[in-house]
């Protein structure tokens, strides 16, 4: 797709579109009830400022960095086409070719009018999404996984946790009471970036009972900032 309007991009797992270095696109996908929903995007512009001064920091200093961080790594098809040609891509004329390419995929394809019981139930969701009571949540600690018992001694295991400073999520095996192919990802925010490759890197391979030391061992280190994890929050997806 973006290929077609101009921007070589590279596939970057787990689900990113990467334009020189930086993020373009990001999909995702969830079961809902009988349902397989599949969420994708065309970022055409992005409000950088907005975005940071919306988030929930500790400060000034690292609102200062997570700006930066956004511009460094996120781009728009506005930003790499600049803004004159970008303007020949407007929602109407993308929108059209989503749907040829998903057609490819699909095959055809007819638009469809929203039936009453479905603009009812978007109107239902809707004022529960923008009101004060979703929107301003505090202090609510979600916690959610599943473990998929493999053979014995083998499990595979899926761990979310909502600690102050975002979701962390966690996939992994535990072999013989070690820890096998583990891989964190969530919306908090860490600085450095590659801190959390580290922190798989030391885990790896390594006893289920030694996570919290080695969780407090990857907290010494100098210049680490996740704001709102702390290690209690990691341990939560650990055991």
């Amino acid at each position: 797709m973006h290929r077609r309007i101009g921007i070589p991009v590279q596939y970057k797992p787990v689900n990113d579109l990467i334009a020189g270095g930086c993020k373009i696109s990001g999909t995702g996908a969830a079961e809902i009830g009988d349902c397989i929903v599949f969420v994708g995007n065309l970022i055409v512009d992005f409000n950088y400022e907005m975005m940071s001064r919306v988030l929930k920091v500790p400060d000034e200093k690292f609102r200062d960095k997570v700006h930066q961080t956004l511009k460094e790594n996120l781009t728009t098809i506005r930003r790499e086409l600049g803004e004159k040609t970008a303007g020949q891509w407007d929602e109407d004329r993308l929108n059209g070719l989503l749907a040829k390419e998903f057609q490819k995929l699909l095959g055809p394809m007819q638009p469809a009018a929203k039936d009453a019981a479905l603009q009812s139930k978007m109107d239902e969701c809707r004022a529960v999404l923008l009101s004060d009571d979703w929107l301003c949540q505090k202090g609510r600690i979600k916690t959610s996984g599943r473990d998929i018992k493999i053979r014995a001694g083998v499990e595979m295991l899926h761990r979310m946790h909502k600690a102050p400073g975002g979701l962390i999520r966690a996939e992994y095996a535990v072999v013989d009471g070690c820890y096998e192919n583990l891989h964190f990802s969530g919306d908090f925010f860490c600085f450095p970036s590659n801190a959390i490759e580290d922190l798989e890197a030391s885990l790896q391979g390594r006893p289920v009972a030694e996570a919290g030391n080695l969780v407090q061992a990857f907290y010494a280190r100098e210049s680490l900032e996740i704001p709102g994890v702390d290690i209690e929050d990691w341990l939560k997806v650990l055991i």
